[in-house]
């Protein structure tokens, strides 16, 4: 059985994803390692070639373009909840920053009035 390049993929767990897609559908699959860089200490030293065989190349990629149609989905779902935490979070820091410019006025008014009492202008009546 002769297999067949079906692709390239950066790392061990786009691997390892692209590989339980297709074991799924019942697809052999072989994973070879494939040191690209010569230098033994870059971040990225190895890829990874997903190998099928070549009579079920079709049905292969055809799986692949599902899974990262599923993953895109997943993802895009996943941005639209983050993206309503960071709106939320915003209003949130604009309300904080509210309350912190109330306060600054605030404790710059008791200063200035406290600081009148200890120098005479300001003469508080005792009963």
């Amino acid at each position: 059985m002769t297999f067949v390049l079906l692709a390239k993929v950066p790392d061990r767990g786009a691997a390892e994803v692209a590989e339980e897609a297709l074991v799924d559908r019942h697809i052999e699959v072989e994973l070879r390692r494939v040191s690209s860089v010569p230098y033994f200490a870059t971040v990225s030293h190895e890829s990874y070639e997903i190998r099928v065989p070549e009579q079920d190349l079709q049905k292969a990629q055809e799986v692949l373009r599902l899974v990262e149609h599923q993953s895109e989905e997943a993802l895009s779902q996943q941005a639209a909840v983050a993206g309503d935490g960071v709106e939320n979070a915003k209003v949130r820091r604009g309300d904080a920053r509210r309350h912190l410019w109330f306060l600054l006025v605030l404790l710059t008014f008791a200063v200035l009035f406290v600081g009148s009492i200890f120098s005479g202008l300001v003469r508080l009546r005792s009963f």
